[in-house]
């Protein structure tokens, strides 16, 4: 049923396009959206990055908006050097529009999370900072700042930073990010320090999408330090890493069931009971789903996964 409907928006998408009418300008800018969305998602990036370079020629005020959303296939598509390339074109040729600071962040992510650069992300980040002051993206560049200190093991930096962040840049995001990061920090420095660097690093390796290196990272950690401050949260970034970057939410559920089995009154209980029940939900078991959200709101009224889950209601 969803693929029929599927082949029917993209046959009334495709349509518009041969409509040459003011009434239609609109929606047809949409069309060409909603259709490259659909072609990322069947990950036939290069139908989605010609389908956009139309959408560039047909509506030349969009010209940022897309050639983003192009440099957001390259990157997704990990063809680094062109997603790079995009983003530096839209930077040059529309400085002020909204996207680019959009992508000077994309462009300092790529060379940290990806290329594994901190010196090059270092100052990408910095260089967003002291051309957008004012952008919302700056709480993120600072955050990066941060995470370029501890992947260089400068913690006390890292710890500066961070906190600077949860002082300056409230309800950004990026303050519960950092708010994360100092508890990791202050309080994972048990055992000389060796869980703080194995975190580090299997944080690391997450972010430049090595998943399967990360995990063993993750499963290292637990085994030999399993009553360290740290352990609880990597169990559970081994689900979440099976969950969204692996999409295998079976043994996703199984991971966060560790979490509650193993460390059942730490601070990630909440989210692992609100991640199951995502995961029920991918798999179409929507009965186990509700009742995992139900119990997140019974039991952990006050924490964010239960506004995610009243969110939901």
């Amino acid at each position: 049923m969803i693929l029929v409907k599927r082949g029917f928006w993209i046959s009334i998408l495709l349509y518009l396009f041969f409509v040459s009418s003011p009434i239609w300008a609109e929606k047809e800018l949409r069309a060409y959206k909603f259709l490259g969305e659909i072609y990322q998602e069947q990950e036939k990036y290069q139908k989605a990055i010609i389908l956009y370079q139309k959408a560039i020629k047909k509506f030349p005020e969009e010209t940022s908006k897309f050639q983003y959303l192009i440099g957001e296939i390259y990157r997704e598509a990990k063809d680094f050097s062109q997603a790079l390339d995009a983003f530096d074109k839209l930077i040059k040729s529309y400085p002020e529009s909204e996207e680019a600071p959009r992508a000077q962040l994309a462009i300092a992510r790529i060379y940290g999370y990806r290329l594994g650069d901190y010196e090059k992300a270092f100052n990408e980040y910095q260089r967003l900072i002291d051309m957008y002051p004012q952008s919302r993206q700056v709480a993120d560049a600072s955050l990066g700042i941060g995470e370029c200190y501890e992947y260089k093991g400068d913690y006390k930096k890292a710890l500066t930073k961070y906190r600077e962040i949860i002082e300056r840049y409230p309800r950004s995001g990026a303050d519960y990010d950092a708010g994360l990061k100092v508890d990791a920090i202050t309080k994972g420095n048990d055992y000389k320090g060796e869980p703080l660097r194995l975190y580090t690093l299997e944080y690391m390796l997450w972010k430049e999408g090595k998943y399967e290196e990360s995990i063993g990272v993750c499963r290292e950690l637990i085994s030999r330090y399993p009553k360290a401050h740290l352990a609880s949260s990597v169990q559970y970034y081994i689900g979440y890493i099976y969950q969204f970057e692996l999409k295998d939410y079976e043994q996703a559920i199984e991971e966060y069931q560790k979490v509650l089995k193993k460390y059942p009154k730490c601070h990630r209980a909440s989210f692992a009971w609100y991640r199951i029940g995502e995961c029920y939900k991918h798999l179409e078991r929507y009965d186990l789903a509700e009742e995992a959200f139900k119990k997140v709101l019974r039991e952990y009224p006050a924490t964010l996964p239960a506004r995610w889950a009243r969110w939901r209601q």
